[in-house]
């Protein structure tokens, strides 16, 4: 998954996307997800289909019952 999101990174640097940020789950910064205009995940998974260690704490943000149903409604 990371040699994937890293080939992404390249092409989509090529074709002029500006600011591209790669980074393993744990090291992105949550709060600035509500504020992005365009994401795109890249994830393997483990064992039967787990989540990795490192997206845990993404995934719960993600989930959390008290995250507005609009906040993510500009990201792409």
């Amino acid at each position: 998954a990371q040699e994937f999101a890293e080939q992404l990174e390249r092409m989509a640097f090529r074709r002029r996307f500006h600011p591209i940020t790669c980074c393993a789950m744990d090291q992105y910064n949550i709060a600035q997800l509500p504020s992005e205009s365009l994401v795109l995940f890249v994830c393997s998974t483990t064992g039967q289909g787990d989540f990795p260690d490192n997206m845990k704490k993404f995934w719960r943000f993600l989930s959390k019952k008290s995250l507005p149903a609009n906040s993510l409604e500009n990201c792409n």
